[in-house]
Formats: C-alpha cells, structure tokens, sequence
C-alpha cells in the first residue's frame, strides 16, 4: 500500500486495508515457507517484523522527500507557468444537484478511535477474569495453537492428537497466535484470550 496507494483512500480506509492485508499475509507466508521446509522461531519472526517495518519506513521516506521535492524540473509545469482560464470562459455543470462540501474536521476520526478504544476496553473487560476462552471449540483452537506453536509450521495433519490426516481447519488465526506465542513467550490460553 506504500507502493500504490489507491487515489481516493483517507487515512482511515488505508489503515484498515493495510492492517487487513498485514494480517492475511502472515498465514500465506507461514503456509509458504512451511511447503519448502521453513521453520518458524521467535528470532527468525522478530528478524520479519524488523526487516518489514525497515522497508516501510524506508519507502515512506522516499515518498515524503519526491512529495517535498519542488517541480522544477525540465518539462515540468509549476504554479507560476499554469495556464490562467478566462473570464469567458463558460461553467461546467457536472451534475444538477448543488455540491455540499464539508470542512475537514478531526471530529469524526477523533469519535471513531473513542469508539474503537471502548469496544476494544469492553472485550478486555469481558475477559479479564477468564483463565481459558469461552468458545464451543476454544479447546481445540488452543491444541492447534500448541502445535503449531510448537512444530513452527502449519500443519498438515492432527495426528497423533486427533485422529485427522489432513488439515482441513483454517489456520490464520492460529499462526496469528502461534507467532505472537514465538515471540512473547506468553501462554497460548493467554493469547488466545488477547486475540
């Protein structure tokens, strides 16, 4: 998304289209090195995030500084050389409907992060005293979590836990857990809770 960012985005639609996309792509990555014999450790993640926030930050940079650069350029047109329009010049009607444009306000994306942030408090709330999740299956979420967690892979089959020769569950949630288990050294009930 630093890349190409699509014209038209606010702050808010990237932020979430680059946390949605961040997320997925761990699964695909960890499934990925999995096929050819890649395994996970908390160092190995760690080396990951670094390297990934290092390239961000560097093609940020890059972008700010042709952002602040002047257009002076050969061939390149600046604000003193733009043509003028002339006063008889006739308008142009897009539309009949008259155009309401509202100032730009941090009200909104101020009332929208206090949300968030109560949402979020709530859940954190409703687990606090919890020692394991509540969920039907959280049992099972928990010993795919530990293997996963355990073996640095996705898996291919339950056995010998479960007498299952293929993997047939989804498995980003758990290499979410799994990774952050890796690196943090946490209980798997604990992040299971936190995520």
């Amino acid at each position: 998304l630093l890349l190409f960012r699509p014209r038209g985005w606010d702050g808010g639609a990237w932020a979430g289209a680059a946390l949605a996309l961040g997320m997925a792509t761990w699964p695909l990555l960890w499934h990925w090195l999995t096929l050819v014999g890649w395994r996970w450790t908390g160092g190995r993640l760690w080396a990951v995030v670094a390297l990934g926030w290092a390239v961000a930050l560097v093609v940020a940079g890059r972008r700010m500084t042709a952002r602040a650069r002047p257009a002076t350029a050969a061939g390149e047109v600046t604000t003193e050389h733009r043509p003028q329009t002339t006063v008889d010049s006739p308008p142009t009607i897009r539309n009949s409907f008259p155009v309401v444009r509202r100032p730009s306000s941090v009200v909104y994306p101020v009332l929208l992060a206090l949300l968030l942030g109560a949402a979020l408090a709530a859940r954190f709330i409703a687990v606090r005293d919890l020692a394991f999740p509540p969920w039907v299956d959280s049992s099972r979420h928990a010993l795919i979590t530990a293997i996963v967690t355990e073996r640095g892979q996705t898996l291919d089959s339950y056995a010998p836990f479960l007498p299952v020769n293929n993997f047939p569950y989804h498995f980003g949630f758990h290499t979410l857990a799994a990774s952050l288990a890796l690196m943090t050294s946490q209980p798997v009930p604990d992040l299971l809770l936190t995520l």
